[in-house]
């Protein structure tokens, strides 16, 4: 399996440029409440959020399990989206109201509104017990992109930045599909690269007077 692992690093640069860091298996551990690297000792053992920011600071992108969830169980028997051979990047923006004031330098700024934010996700499709052509995860995205409404994803950068606590844990950590490219792999067609763009989907309650 190391090998396989090192494969798909390898082909991961040579298809984005960048070759992302391996921490090792992750799982994710309900006591811990988090992902957590198996085989670090228990006296040790961190969450994955923390390593994570901390090799993020230097610009390193890093392999992690997502786990797209609470998904139809017609389209999906298990109701979730597995996505083990990825790489993962979030970014925000926020509405900033700018007042230039007479005679002085600078501008007032004033929040106006924080915006959605974006999920970026590059990696493989991989028939790991076959070693063939992926078809069934190339069928759960063409589902997905059918879907039409948010769903849930489990990651541990995602988790950071999706989390609310202004509302019940049901209603967190929602995204929706936007955009997905499939690109061709020279030399072979047991791995297919893609990149999905995805957005967080807020949950607002109107009320219609």
């Amino acid at each position: 399996m190391s090998n396989f692992i090192l494969d798909i690093e390898n082909m991961f640069q040579r298809q984005f440029g960048t070759k992302p860091y391996h921490v090792g298996k992750v799982a994710y551990d309900k006591a811990a409440n988090g992902y957590v690297v198996e085989g670090i000792p228990n006296s040790q053992k961190g969450l994955i959020p923390s390593n994570l920011l901390k090799s993020d600071g230097h610009g390193v992108e890093i392999w992690l399990p997502i786990e797209f969830y609470d998904l139809p169980t017609k389209q999906f028997p298990k109701g979730t989206f597995y996505l083990p051979y990825a790489v993962i990047r979030i970014g925000g923006s926020s509405t900033i109201a700018k007042t230039s004031l007479a005679e002085r330098k600078g501008t007032v700024k004033e929040l106006y509104s924080i915006g959605d934010d974006s999920i970026t996700i590059k990696g493989f499709f991989i028939d790991k017990v076959g070693r063939l052509f992926p078809e069934e995860d190339l069928e759960k995205l063409h589902q997905l992109r059918l879907l039409g409404t948010s769903f849930k994803i489990k990651n541990a950068l995602t988790d950071i930045f999706l989390k609310d606590a202004s509302l019940p844990s049901i209603e967190q950590y929602s995204v929706v599909l936007e955009t997905f490219e499939l690109m061709e792999v020279e030399g072979g067609r047991k791995a297919r690269p893609f990149v999905m763009t995805l957005s967080s989907d807020s949950v607002f309650t109107l009320e219609v007077a």
